[in-house]
């Protein structure tokens, strides 16, 4: 059943008050030509800075080995006798490392924590985090973006470049300074396990670009970019987090395809770069040696070949790649040996500084060689304005963390990510009529995961008598049993993958189990909707598919995003920036649709946002309270999404008749009043073709005689011409 509404045209055009501004679209055109010192890469070629060459001369040889190691920390509260804060402070206090990672953290917790840490630092720490799609990655609260491939499909520079400016407005509110992001790396291969829907996609033109427009964004922004994961972990089914991956191609193909991206983010000024746990005998002869440490890859390619002089870090090296054969101790020194300048997150800190101070003193690393590295380091915190302040405002993080602006931002890349593979049967917007029987089948790669439930609580605003059916690898028969049933009973089924890339999972695929409940259902020859929430490879186990949709991830943008699409509350232009193997569906396809119904987006995001349409309610009350009517519903929309929905008032004058709700129907008179000619005058106005206050007769001369000289176009729309509402003025023409 459809809703009516009783439009105001008074009220409506109070709207031209407000500003209420069209999508801005960011300037790009001079992004790419930018030179690389204006992001930043240039301070890791200056000398004798006076800042720096003081804090480093005033440094211990273990003060040094202790820079260059990056242990990890957590955000989260931790009492002052806590045997965490104590392994921290004993860092941060005792053994003067240069910086921390932070994982999973809230953002107030972290925040503290990183004053309290500042404050018992000699030299202040340079805080790092990895957000490849937001800082929302790592800590809640803050806004979300879409995943890499997301950004691949959606391929647009300047939102990608305006991302990378929230990432570091965001992430420097909270304390960061280095962003361990992009992936620049290719993944050329359907079965990489972790890096996936991490990557932009398949094609390294594209990769160039979006990872230079991320760059730029995070260090226009004031925020370090890392280049990762030299010399890129795209060809390999292997996840570096279990195993050491092995990058076959030969010398050729790795220039042609997985090099690019690097030079190219060299070329623009990326400020850092983070070396993967890979073997790439094509570089490396010695195939049991990690390019994290290898002097042929680090040192001999990246930094003398393709020209890098910025800040190189290592993978975890907590990671199974460096672990299942070396110990920690082992791999601190053949890191920094290798040409490195940072060793992330080591499996054991205390012992990875103690054993670079014993090569500095056996001769096997150079103290200027250490000097270098810690160097480097320093340049990176005076870049990031670390020896001016080194503390968190915690009162000004909401005016810079999770504002609409930037969750504005987020939604429309989200939108633009939608990709529709394959519609072969029309079903495409989906109907929200409520006689048809909808079940909802989400196949799920963990038993403890709820990342379907948000996407299933969109689909339910838009679908009375949806039935939703998990499956999980913990599911039982009776589970499968019941999925199968519903979909037989059902005239429309939507089938979602949940297949989520996860460190140390090993693989992005459903089991035997559910491969055989999605062939069943398909069988079954009714109406079915696809939908990959992670992994878009997924489509060559099931190439019979009719109708194919990606959103390459569960993250909520891009969940909201997926249910417009479906419903056809927004264009789909996204392309898919990879080949999925085996389907026909190659890099670049895409089914172009038009939005076809209203998006609601009329949730207030804020108090202050609700007070946008205060003066509207004003008008609509104060004619409810001069009994012009007893109640109405008022729907605002601009560019095909609703901003303000509201019911007001009664059915009837009797305050006892029951109050007004948006979905009380009315039966509208006098239509082409408020459908046509409010609009057109609306339209006419923004173009700047009249004023209100002008004179009907200025443009249409016959209309000014009979006493109609000095009505006014304000007077037509708001009614109030002055006239005499029983004489027959047509008549007078």
């Amino acid at each position: 059943m459809k809703k009516s509404f009783l439009f105001i045209a008074a009220a409506v055009f109070i709207l031209a008050s407000f500003n209420i501004k069209a999508s801005e679209n960011f300037p790009y055109s001079e992004i790419l030509n930018s030179p690389p010192d204006s992001n930043g890469v240039s301070v890791f070629q200056g000398t004798n800075d006076p800042w720096v060459e003081k804090e480093l001369a005033g440094m211990t040889l273990e003060e040094k080995a202790a820079q260059i190691v990056f242990p990890r920390a957590r955000g989260s509260y931790e009492s002052s006798d806590s045997p965490e804060f104590y392994r921290l402070e004993h860092l941060v206090k005792d053994l003067k490392v240069g910086g921390l990672i932070f994982f999973n953290s809230g953002i107030y917790d972290q925040s503290i924590l990183i004053n309290k840490l500042q404050r018992m630092s000699k030299v202040p720490l340079l805080i790092a985090s990895d957000f490849e799609r937001g800082v929302a990655m790592r800590a809640a609260d803050a806004t979300v973006f879409p995943y890499n491939m997301g950004l691949g499909a959606a391929d647009d520079s300047a939102l990608t470049y305006k991302m990378g400016q929230i990432i570091a407005e965001e992430g420097k509110a909270i304390g960061v300074q280095q962003n361990y992001s992009p992936v620049s790396d290719v993944n050329n291969n359907p079965r990489n396990p972790i890096i996936n829907v991490r990557s932009f996609g398949d094609n390294d033109k594209l990769v160039e670009r979006l990872s230079l427009a991320m760059i730029k964004g995070l260090q226009d922004g004031g925020m370090i970019a890392t280049a990762k994961h030299f010399p890129g972990h795209g060809n390999t089914d292997v996840d570096s987090h279990r195993h050491l991956p092995v990058i076959t191609g030969n010398l050729s193909e790795l220039e042609k395809v997985e090099l690019p991206p690097f030079q190219s983010d060299i070329n623009h000024g990326v400020m850092s770069f983070m070396i993967g746990h890979l073997a790439v005998p094509a570089l490396e002869p010695d195939t049991s040696l990690p390019s994290t440490l290898s002097h042929n890859i680090i040192t001999g390619l990246l930094k003398d070949k393709m020209g890098f002089e910025g800040l190189i870090v290592t993978d975890a090296m907590n990671m199974h790649a460096i672990t299942n054969s070396f110990n920690s101790a082992q791999a601190a020194v053949m890191a920094v040996q290798a040409g490195n300048d940072a060793v992330l997150y080591p499996e054991n800190a205390v012992e990875a500084i103690n054993a670079i101070v014993d090569a500095v003193k056996e001769g096997k690393i150079s103290e200027s060689r250490l000097d270098y590295s810690v160097r480097k380091i320093l340049l990176a915190k005076k870049w990031s304005g670390l020896e001016k302040s080194r503390f968190i405002d915690i009162d000004k993080i909401p005016e810079h963390v999770g504002t609409k602006a930037h969750w504005d931002i987020a939604d429309k890349l989200a939108r633009k990510s939608i990709t529709i593979v394959k519609d072969e049967n029309h079903l495409i917007p989906l109907s929200s009529d409520p006689n048809l029987k909808y079940t909802s089948i989400n196949l799920l790669d963990s038993p403890t995961d709820r990342d379907d439930r948000f996407f299933n609580m969109q689909l339910k605003r838009r679908v009375g008598t949806l039935k939703v059916i998990r499956i999980s690898p913990e599911s039982e028969d009776k589970d499968y049993d019941d999925a199968l049933n519903s979909a037989e009973s059902s005239e429309i089924i939507i089938l979602s993958t949940y297949l989520k890339v996860r460190a140390y999972e090993g693989d992005l695929l459903l089991n035997k189990e559910q491969e055989k409940l999605v062939k069943k259902i398909l069988d079954l020859g009714k109406p079915v909707v696809m939908l990959s929430h992670g992994n878009p490879y997924i489509l060559a186990d099931f190439p019979n598919v009719k109708t194919y949709v990606c959103n390459y991830g569960d993250t909520e943008v891009s969940e909201k995003a997926l249910a417009q699409a479906l419903f056809g509350e927004c264009d789909v232009t996204g392309k898919l920036p990879i080949t999925i193997p085996g389907t026909g569906a190659v890099y670049g396809t895409g089914l172009q649709i038009k939005q076809s119904a209203l998006r609601n987006e009329s949730i207030p995001y804020s108090p202050g946002e609700s007070q946008r349409f205060a003066g509207v309610d004003s008008v609509v009350n104060a004619a409810i309270q001069d009994s012009a009517f007893p109640g109405a519903v008022l729907l605002v929309a601009q560019n095909g999404k609703i901003l303000h929905e509201k019911a007001y008032g009664h059915y009837m004058y009797d305050i006892n008749s029951g109050p007004i709700s948006t979905n009380t129907m009315y039966d509208l008179a006098s239509l082409t009043k408020v459908t046509a000619t409010t609009t057109a005058a609306m339209i006419c106005y923004d173009r700047g073709l009249f004023k209100l206050d002008d004179k009907v007769a200025k443009y249409l001369p016959a209309f000014g005689k009979n006493g109609k000289e000095n009505v006014t176009i304000r007077n037509l729309l708001v009614h109030d011409s002055g006239l005499r509402p029983d004489i027959k003025s047509y008549r007078a023409y």
